[in-house]
């Protein structure tokens, strides 16, 4: 057993267990990358962006990272998107990727025809230029989709199990090795992956939306399925050191007219919808706020409107709730533009306020906000 512990250190030391960058500096500062076994928890109250994020956080910036680096990590994602079909996930996925190399806003309903009033509505249909560039990035995501087992129609928790275990089995070996026991032998196996570099990792969006799973013929209600989904990303993760990520929705309105009343508009675990065994067996949990929907001008020391400025809509709090082994009840503020699901890390409230001018280039999204700044600041 401390050989295998060795071998883990020894894997450290070569570089093996830094993670995947997920594409935010001081979030993957906290939370090391992408890790192999580790369970991530995203929540939001609706329409925050969470599924957004994190696909941003878990597919495309560290495929970005993966193909522009030409590092030996590389990924196979199982997706089970039971809220978004294939066709709109890669509409949006598409204009994100647009927006990130041209910085050119194309909505991905645009983009599929929705907003043409008729067969021959030349206004609204999608430019030839348009079209062309939707169609130059067909290499780019078919290489992407090589690597994903894209589910758009529910499953239930044992469902998902047996997809993912098959794909950790017909994929690696189970060796053994000897633990004495009450003076007893006894051979225990543990996985042995054919490719160390790859990062299994298991989306679940969203969690409450899962099929009902049956138990000697009775169907279980929502809240057992969950429990019993969650039991399962835990074994697959301690057996396979897969990564699942679960995108949930908050059970109650941060708005909540308790919390307005003592202004205690801070994301809890306890807002998880509908069980605890989710917050309880992660390994991290993040949460998003959307302030604007709560009305709020000021959030967390950030001014998000001014005299000559409005930002309420642009502006998104991230919030490490939980961190098992690193430093939790830290706080990212992002910009955001909901066209795309576009999410950047942007600094923090102290400096924003000693150089105010910053508030209104958070809607200029032709550069990274950095180097919109990087001439503006007093020091």
């Amino acid at each position: 057993m401390y050989q295998n512990f060795l071998k883990y250190v020894r894997d450290g030391r070569e570089g093996l267990n830094k993670g995947i960058p997920m594409g935010f500096p001081r979030l993957d500062k906290y939370l090391r990358g992408i890790q192999k076994k580790k369970f991530y928890l995203i929540g939001a109250e609706t329409g925050c962006g969470k599924t957004g994020f994190a696909d941003e956080a878990f597919i495309l910036n560290p495929y970005k990272h993966i193909t522009e680096n030409n590092v030996k990590e590389t990924l196979k994602i199982f997706y089970y998107s039971f809220e978004i079909d294939l066709e709109s996930k890669l509409a949006k996925w598409v204009s994100y990727q647009i927006f990130q190399d041209h910085k050119i806003e194309i909505d991905p309903e645009h983009i599929v025809g929705m907003d043409m009033q008729h067969d021959n509505d030349v206004e609204n249909r999608l430019s030839d230029e348009h079209y062309n560039l939707v169609a130059s990035y067909e290499e780019y995501f078919e290489k992407l989709f090589s690597h994903i087992e894209f589910e758009d129609i529910a499953l239930n928790p044992t469902g998902i199990k047996k997809q993912v275990e098959k794909y950790c089995i017909d994929n690696g070996t189970m060796p053994e090795y000897d633990k004495k026991v009450e003076g007893i032998v006894k051979k225990i196996p543990t996985y042995k992956p054919n490719k160390p570099n790859e990062y299994v990792i298991v989306i679940i969006d969203h969690y409450s939306l899962i099929k009902s799973e049956s138990e000697k013929g009775i169907k279980l209600n929502k809240k057992l399925s969950m429990d019993k989904l969650c039991s399962y990303l835990i074994e697959l993760r301690n057996k396979y050191k897969i990564s699942p990520v679960v995108v949930s929705q908050f059970n109650r309105e941060l708005g909540d007219i308790q919390r307005q009343k003592f202004k205690e508009l801070t994301p809890q675990l306890t807002d998880f919808k509908e069980t605890g065994n989710s917050q309880e067996d992660a390994n991290v949990v993040l949460a998003l706020m959307h302030p604007k929907r709560h009305n709020l001008d000021n959030y967390q020391d950030y001014v998000l409107k001014g005299i000559d400025y409005d930002i309420t809509d642009n502006f998104r709090m991230g919030f490490i709730i939980k961190n098992r082994g690193g430093r939790d009840g830290v706080k990212l503020a992002f910009r955001f533009l909901g066209i795309c699901g576009y999410f950047e890390e942007i600094p923090i409230a102290k400096e924003f306020n000693e150089n105010p001018q910053w508030y209104k280039k958070i809607k200029d999204f032709s550069k990274p906000f950095l180097e919109l700044i990087k001439t503006k600041t007093k020091k």
